[in-house]
């Protein structure tokens, strides 16, 4: 069978280009493949220069982070498009639902969350900002130097000799990330391990590790 025909057969799609090439994707562990059709593939995700966007990160913070009334008609919204629809009809009736038009009120507290004491600055003031205020933006603003960090001073990666690549990009992004927050740090002793067995990381491991750290 082709992969036209499967895909006709098992899910109802249509492969208008039989000529594409395929999308091979090997499990590094396992060594399984899987093939992919390109024309059913979409692009998911957001990229590093789209996070970079402030516009389109405020446009989607709109529609992500939106309020209770606004997600409440949302919702509303939804419940007349299943009850309208025969389809959706059919369903709820053989799986016993029925969404009611309102949702349940409860009652409850909200707690003021205070403000995030973060790190000293360059005045030896310490940055702080208000959590309920900054909740949106949070991840942001805690990227910055801690309240209190110690000193990375000691430490070390260890990986198997074929991963020396991988090895060598970690490092290079946790020196990026130990700049960004302002931690103190020293580069890291690596250690290379040959084989990939449990015992060749547990030799490797007792002989290289500092019982100090």
């Amino acid at each position: 069978m082709s992969y036209k025909d499967y895909y006709k057969t098992r899910y109802n799609e249509e492969i208008t280009d039989p000529n594409q090439p395929l999308l091979i994707n090997k499990d590094r562990k396992t060594g399984n493949e899987i093939a992919l059709i390109p024309e059913l593939c979409q692009v998911t995700g957001l990229t590093d220069s789209m996070r970079a966007d402030f516009r389109l990160m405020k446009d989607l913070a709109e529609i992500v982070h939106t309020n209770a009334d606004r997600k409440v008609a949302e919702c509303r919204n939804l419940f007349e498009i299943f009850n309208s629809n025969p389809k959706c009809l059919e369903k709820q009736k053989l799986w016993h639902l029925r969404f009611k038009d309102n949702p349940a009120v409860l009652k409850g507290y909200k707690y003021k969350a205070g403000n995030m004491l973060m790190g000293a600055k360059a005045s030896g003031e310490r940055n702080t900002f208000d959590i309920d205020q900054c909740a949106r933006e949070i991840d942001r603003k805690i990227q910055d130097k801690m309240f209190e960090q110690p000193a990375l001073k000691i430490w070390g990666i260890f990986h198997s000799d074929r991963d020396a690549q991988i090895a060598k990009q970690f490092s290079s992004t946790m020196e990026q990330c130990l700049q960004q927050f302002g931690y103190e740090s020293a580069a890291p002793a690596v250690f290379p391990i040959k084989g990939n067995r449990p015992d060749d990381w547990k030799r490797e491991l007792k002989g290289k590790l500092n019982p100090s750290v």
